[in-house]
């Protein structure tokens, strides 16, 4: 078991994984003009793949969601990495939309 980030990934976005006994779950977040787009894909050992493509406008609907995702009992350190990186990205954005404001 553990969680993995990529320090590879295009600037302004972020992935981070984890691998269990059942499988492996990864995560991409990307700022984008209109907030933060997330995609979930969980990559089971034996079954079908299942990916999840989600566009969040705001940082509190993305909190909640994330909140309601199993992964936080079953890879507690990657549910902390994510919201903490979706912050960073959340708050990347903000400072964007505030620079080209003034």
């Amino acid at each position: 078991m553990g969680t993995a980030a990529d320090s590879g990934a295009p600037i302004g976005s972020r992935t981070l994984s984890a691998e269990g006994r059942r499988g492996e779950v990864r995560f991409f977040l990307q700022r984008v003009a209109g907030g933060l787009y997330v995609e979930r894909e969980e990559i089971p050992r034996r079954g079908l793949r299942t990916q999840q493509s989600v566009q969040f406008t705001d940082a509190e609907h993305f909190r909640r969601w994330c909140d309601n995702d199993p992964i936080r009992f079953e890879h507690p350190l990657l549910h902390v990495s994510l919201k903490r990186d979706a912050d960073a990205l959340w708050g990347d954005l903000e400072a964007a939309d505030g620079s080209s404001g003034a």
